[in-house]
């Protein structure tokens, strides 16, 4: 009996998995974005790459300025080339 609710539990799951995925397919045709919004805009990621090139600000002053932490403007000026 235990073997039988399982597998009966097991097929739900499965028709609950294959319902989700055909909704985030379906969002994903409309247009619709999923995860984290960027924290930096391009323009702000073009301006904190010069700002960078330009050597005048250190990378924790960068950091501070665009509101990020020392280990993603590592990230974001390493990501440009």
């Amino acid at each position: 009996m235990f073997n039988l609710i399982g597998a009966f539990a097991e097929f739900e799951r499965d028709l609950i998995r294959e319902r989700v995925q055909e909704g985030v397919n379906k969002a994903k045709e409309k247009g619709v974005q999923f995860g984290r919004k960027a924290k930096l805009t391009k323009q702000q990621l073009e301006s904190l790459r010069n700002d960078f090139a330009e050597g005048e600000l250190s990378k924790g002053q960068l950091a501070e300025k665009y509101g990020l932490s020392r280990s993603s403007v590592y990230r974001l000026v390493k990501s440009e080339h």
